[in-house]
């Protein structure tokens, strides 16, 4: 004789929720998402874009002192960049040891 606690006659029931419930809920979702993910955005736009911003605009100025402020020389400083053969020779030396690393990279993974 069996308990009829575990046999039943009738099928489980099924519960399903609605589907207003489950756009409600994913849109809760997605605004607890965008909540973590501002301070991320914050942190990335204070210490990653603010600073690159401001070094592209220092790089457009002649800043010598600290308490006068620099003249803006526009694009001179990029073209005495591009005319100088020390820069040429550092550019070199860089890709060099850039494509030797990746080739030890390469030949160490097969």
């Amino acid at each position: 004789m069996s308990s009829p606690d575990l046999v039943t006659d009738r099928p489980a029931a099924v519960v399903t929720s609605s589907p207003g419930r489950r756009a409600s809920a994913a849109a809760g979702g997605d605004r607890a998402a965008r909540g973590f993910a501002l301070p991320a955005l914050a942190w990335f736009l204070v210490f990653t874009a603010g600073p690159l911003v401001s070094l592209f605009f220092y790089s457009l100025t002649d800043w010598r002192r600290l308490i006068t402020r620099g003249r803006t020389w526009a694009f001179a400083n990029f073209r005495k960049l591009a005319s100088d053969p020390v820069f040429h020779q550092a550019t070199v030396n860089s890709l060099i040891q850039l494509v030797g690393r990746c080739r030890s990279w390469s030949s160490a993974r097969s």
